[in-house]
């Protein structure tokens, strides 16, 4: 079971600043990845993956103080693969449910995010960095 004590609460704490600097890089390269022409989706899936690489050296050091280990990367990546296929989904699911525009770009991938970050941040506490 999963409870708010103050260990986790300064773990989240943590990790939304950690999230906050791969959230810079996820928008630097999803910007740029639509500057190439590359559909919505498919500039998300790429910057996600650029997020996560910056996301797991920083909450492997910073915010849950562990070594870097193969076994830890192995289990990062499959709660981040879990959280890419959740992201992918609320975004395609909320890009498609509003008109299609330029602004829904935006509005979809951050209700992606909002989403895939409280999955994140489950699984990386109770499964990986447990």
């Amino acid at each position: 079971m999963f409870t708010w004590g103050n260990t986790h609460i300064k773990h989240f704490f943590k990790f939304c600043l950690v999230g906050a600097a791969a959230v810079s890089v996820f928008i630097f390269l999803y910007q740029y990845f639509l500057t190439l022409d590359l559909s919505g989706i498919v500039a998300n899936i790429f910057a996600y993956i650029g997020s996560i690489t910056v996301g797991y050296y920083l909450n492997s050091r910073y915010t849950f103080k562990s070594k870097i280990k193969l076994l830890f990367l192995y289990k990062y990546l499959a709660v981040n693969i879990f959280s890419l296929a959740l992201n992918s989904m609320v975004y395609f699911m909320t890009y498609h449910l509003l008109i299609d525009n330029s602004h829904n770009l935006w509005i979809a991938a951050f209700f992606a995010i909002s989403i895939s970050t409280l999955s994140n941040f489950i699984g990386l506490k109770k499964y990986v960095f447990s």
